[in-house]
């Protein structure tokens, strides 16, 4: 709704009672107190405490220094209860600025049962009279509906783009899908953007219907920025209604000199996303998820990511707005794969067939069973291990002392041997080969006792 203003806003009702399964009529004047001719939001609806039971909802053009006047209608429901309710009109007119709201007070009464018609014959000159009776009615226990269960009325914006770039004086279509989440079928599904001029934008189809539950429905926005727009970004707000639900989501509407600018930072934001995909499917695959499909699509985004920069440097615009586009699909493609991705469960798949397998395991155990009942490996006590250490070291005292003790033998040995040859009792062959065997044996002493 573009800015203006001031307004005035008043309600006046054409009558003050209202029976049920008719209309309400009233007047709603609008007085244009500004100098800028607009359209304005005009909602209307019927409550009774917290409770709404009619809604309705339209566009308003109104003139600059003007008033307009207009006659709306809203339904009183057959089976709606008796009382006193509230008429309630609401005007927005900026987004900034809070609406206007106007309410008058009425009283519905109930249903009026005209009889039969009847045709009363002529009746004859007196004394003859005649009496009519007439039938009532009685409802019985079948006939006595019971109160039907509200049931939930709700609208979501499932899907959107949060950031819309924009071109001034040059046109670009989004797309919205809105869903009905509630029990109950909706009407009148219309979409509209806060927060930009209407003239910026165009909305097919202005209105559906009818969404019955769980179905969806698209909205194509196509945005029409003049080209003394102001660069930069907008904050935008996405309505959808219908009746009395709506659903907002927050959009940034950012604006660009040229096509060139808007291509660099379009393919800017693909590099950056593609580089938080990569760092998700990174951690997928390390928590065991099979992420052999997202490699695929990667590989596939970085081909787009490529062939946009190259195009762009060609100043081929349209073949790079393309391969921007198709990027950004894979990336939304991707994620939506990445969050539905399960942990994959390992197959043990044996080379070995089964049936060998069971009758290797007894070959093979048997023998090892065998072989260590046999042969049992003494199992040292921790207490017991310093014990044997310093047993072993005294072995090896005592072994020092036997080969001290061998060489001293060697010794005396050999000097018996200087001596029977001093007295020719040995001859000199035999005296060589004795003397060399001494020697020979003390020298292996010697390096052990080093």
């Amino acid at each position: 709704v573009a800015r203006g203003g001031p307004y005035d806003l008043w309600v006046e009702l054409l009558e003050n009672e209202v029976r049920q399964g008719d209309y309400l009529d009233f007047v709603v004047t609008i007085e244009n107190k500004g100098e800028v001719s607009q359209d304005v939001f005009l909602e209307w609806w019927v409550s009774s405490e917290n409770e709404t039971y009619y809604y309705d909802s339209g566009l308003f053009y109104t003139p600059s220094l003007s008033n307009q006047t207009s006659t709306k209608q809203a339904y009183i429901f057959t089976n709606q209860p008796l009382g006193t309710y509230t008429l309630n009109v609401r005007m927005t007119y900026d987004n900034i600025q809070p609406p206007l709201v106007a309410n008058r007070t009425f009283i519905v009464l109930a249903k009026e049962i005209l009889p039969p018609n009847i045709t009363v014959p002529q009746l004859p000159p007196p004394p003859i009279t005649y009496t009519y009776t007439y039938p009532i009615y009685i409802p019985t226990a079948a006939a006595i509906v019971p109160p039907a269960k509200e049931l939930l009325a709700e609208i979501k914006i499932v899907s959107y783009r949060e950031n819309i770039s924009v071109v001034r004086g040059a046109s670009r279509v989004e797309s919205v899908v809105v869903k009905n989440t509630g029990e109950t079928e909706l009407t009148n599904i219309s979409f509209l953007i806060f927060g930009i001029p209407l003239e910026w934008y165009n909305v097919t189809p202005e209105m559906y219907r009818s969404l019955p539950p769980g179905n969806t429905s698209v909205f194509l926005i196509t945005f029409n920025i003049p080209s003394n727009a102001k660069l930069g970004s907008i904050r935008i707000t996405l309505t959808a209604l219908s009746g009395v639900v709506s659903d907002q989501k927050y959009a940034t509407l950012t604006i660009f000199q040229s096509m060139e600018e808007l291509l660099e930072d379009e393919i800017k934001k693909l590099k950056s996303d593609l580089a938080l995909l990569e760092q998700d499917v990174k951690k997928a695959e390390a928590e065991g998820k099979d992420v052999s499909v997202l490699l695929t699509l990667l590989e596939d985004i970085r081909i787009q990511i490529n062939l946009a920069e190259e195009n762009l440097r060609n100043n081929k615009l349209e073949d790079a707005f393309e391969n921007v586009r198709r990027a950004r699909n894979l990336i939304d493609k991707a994620r939506d794969l990445l969050s539905k991705l399960e942990v994959k469960r390992a197959v043990f798949k044996p080379v070995i067939p089964i049936w060998l397998i069971l009758i290797l395991i007894p070959a093979i155990l048997v023998p090892v069973i065998i072989f260590l009942t046999r042969k049992k490996i003494p199992v040292l006590r921790p207490y017991i291990a310093p014990l044997g250490r310093v047993a072993e070291k005294v072995k090896k005292e005592e072994k020092k002392e036997e080969l001290v003790r061998e060489r001293e033998k060697l010794l005396r040995m050999l000097e018996v041997l200087e001596k029977e040859r001093e007295e020719g009792i040995i001859s000199i062959a035999a005296y060589k080969e004795m003397k060399k065997n001494i020697e020979d044996k003390l020298k292996n002493i010697e390096k052990k006792l080093k």
